[in-house]
């Protein structure tokens, strides 16, 4: 009876990643779990798997209710086993605030990952059996990292930590501490040379490349193209306020934006005689 509990236990963790996806919705390659009262997004598993390298949008457009939904966790499971992903890409000014369960597990031709400023936890073993990974960058907003997140990950050199002040953490955060060199923010190498929370790294770095946010407060700025009108270019997207961010979500011609998007919303007309709509030459 123990062993059929067992195999049943089993077999339920193997289907959970299906099981999350039921009723998921597939917006531009990627599943969604998408909370219409909230209008977040989480990203779920592909009963098909990932492969290749996925972009995670900081907002998804769903058309079948036309609203948009902010995209805020990677669910549990959501990549795991999934061996043909070969970079996950986050953009700056992510609204992710969660990394699930298990998110990357076994992921094993990823080898760098860049995580977004705004995230706030990385879940257990979220990237555990990683093998191929070999650099992590964790930004400043990060509270928690939980058991096992790097954890047998044998080619991991280079942990890149923003956060200033050593969190408290598990010894088995990671696996082979010996082989890893920290990279931590200027003015902080002391704080993590003192925690009993992070002993054990190759060496611990401060200052190194990435460590420190970028200085430049400027954004967003115009930019000369060298145009024969001499008209300017801005450095972001409308609504970004920095070069890697997506910006804004707007229909055609408008200026706002909104928590619907259709024909009965949009400013120019409904299009339903398919003509044309004047709608002026300052939409900048």
């Amino acid at each position: 009876m123990n062993m059929k509990r067992k195999l049943l236990s089993l077999l339920i963790l193997a289907l959970l990643p299906l099981m999350a996806s039921a009723d998921a919705v597939q917006i531009d390659g990627i599943y969604y779990n998408l909370d219409a009262e909230a209008k977040t997004a989480e990203v779920t598993s592909n009963p098909d798997k990932y492969s290749g390298s996925i972009s995670i949008p900081e907002t998804v457009f769903n058309y079948n209710d036309g609203v948009k939904y902010d995209v805020t966790s990677i669910g549990d499971q959501a990549f795991r086993w999934c061996h043909e992903i070969t970079s996950i890409v986050f953009p700056t000014q992510l609204k992710l605030k969660s990394i699930g369960f298990a998110a990357m597990y076994a992921c094993s031709k990823l080898t760098s990952v860049v995580l977004p400023e705004g995230l706030v936890s990385i879940g257990q073993k979220a990237f555990t059996d990683c093998t191929s990974l070999e650099s992590v960058t964790v930004p400043s907003t990060v509270t928690k990292i939980d058991p096992s997140a790097f954890n047998g990950c044998p080619s991991l050199t280079s942990f890149i930590c923003k956060i200033e002040t050593p969190l408290e953490i598990k010894e088995s955060v990671f696996g082979d501490r010996s082989i890893i060199t920290l990279y931590v923010p200027e003015g902080c190498k002391d704080a993590y040379v003192n925690s009993e929370y992070w002993q054990g790294f190759k060496e611990i770095v401060e200052g190194g490349e990435g460590t420190n946010l970028c200085p430049d407060s400027n954004h967003p700025h115009m930019i000369d193209l060298g145009l024969p009108s001499g008209t300017k270019w801005s450095c972001c997207n409308v609504g970004a306020d920095k070069p890697e961010s997506f910006g804004g979500y707007y229909a055609w011609g408008e200026k706002e934006e909104k928590e619907k998007y259709s024909w009965e919303t949009y400013l120019y007309g409904d299009c339903s005689d398919y003509g044309a709509y004047e709608i002026g030459v300052d939409i900048a």
